[in-house]
């Protein structure tokens, strides 16, 4: 029975998209970078992310992924604890002593690279990517930031793996095998945010190849428009004190709708401890410590809540920030 299962997520997770399980990040709120190109105007300075996820622990051959990421803007650098989410934009921190060069009337242009590595059934995944983006002021409130990125989807079938989980003789494993093995895939996307101190909602859509299987029992390249909306708000209770709630959605047709939500109290940008619920009935706890305005760890675990979860220990995931 559990190979079974097995199997059945192995072709799942296949139909669904190739190097797609970024999506189900849930410190979605302060990494929107992964999910909109738009969103690398959020960040001032030279960014290194290094994040993972292991999803349904137990499970052999479940979804796994790892990204690293580097990103900056590309005109005059901001100081380190400046970040233009948590604070009226052009005003520096009340702490710095040296106030930035960058005037909020200018114009930022971000660019970053990133590479992902996943593994999910029988598949593993290599998703490398340019990000470029453009942050314009709106008035004294806001900005408005255009986004676009393109790389290149590598995919490998692991028959070893493959033959452990579905027959080698059937019709549809070999279609796989010769269709699949060693393949790269064009994919390219572009996104727009609108931001302030406290609010930021973005809009992005990707051309990405879903992998269908034809009736005549052949695989075929299978383009799809993929729709990303992905939102926070944040709340001060005191001058110690606020709410970071987010909201993210992907629509990507035939799948069914990912969303997912969370809340998180933060103390004076140090520490912060949250949740949230995903689309596929998985409740999230979170934590994160920020370290020397320099070093943010984040941690998240997640609880199914459906038949699978006597089986799985739940899921891991964890990202390592740091501005230089």
């Amino acid at each position: 029975m559990k190979k079974g299962i097995i199997g059945l997520l192995l072709i799942l997770a296949f139909h669904a998209g190739w190097g797609q399980a970024l999506e189900q990040y849930s410190q979605f709120a302060t990494n929107m970078y992964l999910f909109n190109p738009a969103a690398l105007s959020l960040d001032y300075g030279l960014n290194l992310a290094v994040g993972g996820k292991k999803q349904w622990a137990g499970f052999g051959h479940a979804p796994e992924n790892y990204y690293l990421m580097v990103y900056g803007n590309l005109n005059d650098e901001m100081p380190k604890d400046y970040n233009v989410g948590s604070m009226p934009i052009g005003v520096p921190h009340e702490n710095l002593k040296v106030k930035s060069t960058l005037k909020p009337e200018r114009n930022v242009v971000s660019l970053g690279g990133f590479i992902d590595y996943a593994e999910s059934g029988a598949f593993r995944f290599i998703n490398s990517q340019m990000k470029v983006s453009l942050s314009i002021p709106y008035g004294e409130r806001w900005r408005v930031a255009f986004g676009a990125r393109t790389g290149i989807i590598s995919v490998r079938l692991v028959t070893a793996r493959a033959s452990t989980l579905l027959d080698p003789n059937d019709p549809t494993y070999q279609q796989y095998v010769r269709r699949f093995e060693g393949r790269g895939v064009w994919e390219y996307g572009a996104g727009v945010m609108v931001f302030d101190s406290n609010i930021k909602f973005g809009y992005s859509l990707s051309n990405q190849p879903a992998r269908a299987l034809a009736t005549n029992n052949s695989a075929k390249d299978d383009y799809r428009f993929h729709h990303t909306f992905i939102a926070s708000y944040k709340y001060n209770l005191d001058e110690s004190f606020y709410l970071l709630a987010g909201g993210h959605m992907e629509i990507r047709a035939p799948e069914p709708i990912f969303y997912q939500f969370s809340l998180n109290c933060y103390y004076n940008d140090f520490i912060n401890a949250g949740g949230g619920f995903q689309a596929d009935d998985q409740w999230v706890v979170m934590l994160g410590i920020k370290l020397a305005n320099s070093l943010h760890l984040g941690y998240s675990f997640g609880m199914l809540n459906n038949s699978i979860k006597t089986d799985s220990h739940g899921s891991h995931e964890a990202i390592i920030k740091y501005k230089f």
